[in-house]
């Protein structure tokens, strides 16, 4: 197997509009300091591929979905297991784009 093509890209275009869509029309060391632009595939489908910020999210959402399955929905008792509070964890699943 080959390994995955890295680059920079965007991270998150809509957050930043400000930003040129095109990661060449900034010097690197100016894209890096941003934050906004990260060095990875962000289509791998490997979580091990990926920045540590967008396989914590890939990971952190498939972990509340199995929770959500495995407690059927029940907030309360997910918020228990996961140790935290109710609130913390609308807030959490809101950020990772879980609605339900």
């Amino acid at each position: 197997e080959g390994a995955s093509a890295m680059s920079i890209y965007l991270a998150e275009p809509n957050l930043f509009p400000g930003l040129k869509d095109m990661p060449e029309e900034y010097p690197e060391s100016e894209r890096m300091e941003s934050g906004a632009y990260r060095i990875g595939n962000p289509d791998a489908d490997d979580i091990m591929d990926k920045p540590l910020r967008d396989a914590r999210r890939q990971w952190e959402r498939e972990y509340f979905q199995h929770q959500i399955e495995i407690f059927h929905g029940n907030i309360t008792r997910i918020a228990k297991f996961c140790g935290m509070d109710r609130a913390a964890l609308h807030r959490k699943m809101n950020k990772l784009g879980i609605f339900f």
